[in-house]
């Protein structure tokens, strides 16, 4: 039954309008959550190794980018490259190999991957300076950064490939790593 007086009727207070503006907690919550998640593909992004990359190409990869350190003593199997002025610098197994990556006092970096004639790379990156030189534990594939110039890189490669001369001088009068 309807009362026939509105007045007995009960009242119904009116609907409460939320403030729904966003507040700075708000966008600082969204801030962080975006942060987070570039953050983690960044870092997926440079930890994951490419997949068509040989595991060669992704070691010496990483080396340039600063990832990787070598222990006290290198690995056995890695040649002592100190009279060409390098030092090894990272060292890691890599593709059934041992790669090395080699820092040279004036800045020069130069990757060794010392393994199996099946695993050598056959895809290089542009840009890239490599060369293949036989081992008696298989095969040497040298890779050095896209800066090295070419006479250095070819001068590296002579020394490390016939270790029983003197190392080479550099055909730019130089040292082919220098301090």
């Amino acid at each position: 039954m309807v009362p026939d007086d509105i007045s007995l009727a009960p009242s119904i207070p009116p609907p409460r309008r939320e403030d729904r503006r966003a507040r700075p907690r708000d966008w600082l919550r969204v801030g962080v959550v975006a942060l987070a998640l570039l953050a983690a593909g960044t870092a997926l992004a440079v930890s994951a190794p490419r997949e068509r990359d040989a595991p060669a190409v992704v070691a010496h990869r990483r080396f340039l980018a600063g990832f990787g350190v070598a222990g006290p003593q290198a690995p056995a199997g890695l040649p002592d490259l100190s009279a060409l002025g390098l030092r090894l610098d990272s060292a890691s197994e890599a593709g059934g190999g041992l790669y090395g990556g080699y820092r040279g006092a004036g800045g020069c970096r130069l990757g060794l991957w010392l393994g199996g004639r099946e695993a050598v790379p056959t895809r290089i990156p542009p840009g890239w300076r490599t060369a293949l030189l036989p081992h008696e534990a298989g095969v040497l594939w040298l890779a050095a950064e896209p800066g090295m110039q070419p006479a250095r890189f070819a001068a590296l490669a002579a020394a490390i490939g016939q270790p029983e001369a003197a190392p080479p001088a550099s055909p730019l009068g130089e040292p082919p790593c220098p301090d």
